[in-house]
């Protein structure tokens, strides 16, 4: 695993934990990583920003991420857009 794949993980493991931490996780853990994954291959995710948020900006993303996701075709849907997001495709 190179080093920017590695950080991008740990901090995806630390927005679910926190996320876990604030009581805004439904599904299973494996389930948000994957939602969070997926949200950054779309978006290009700020993860440090969003890591380091408020509980206000942070819980919007994570929640928008969870409710919006269409976990069939693996995207985010709707017109929802994280706050954090970098440059999307």
């Amino acid at each position: 695993m190179t080093a920017s794949i590695k950080q991008a993980y740990d901090l995806m493991l630390a927005i679910y934990r926190r996320a876990f931490g604030l009581g805004l996780t439904p599904y299973h853990q494996i389930t948000h990583m994957i939602d969070i994954d997926t949200a950054n291959s779309q978006f290009h995710l700020r993860l440090n920003e969003w890591l380091k948020a408020d509980d206000l900006n942070f819980s919007y993303d994570f929640c928008g991420i969870c409710d919006n996701m269409n976990r069939t075709a693996c995207k985010l849907e709707g017109q929802f857009v994280p706050r954090f997001a970098g440059e999307w495709r």
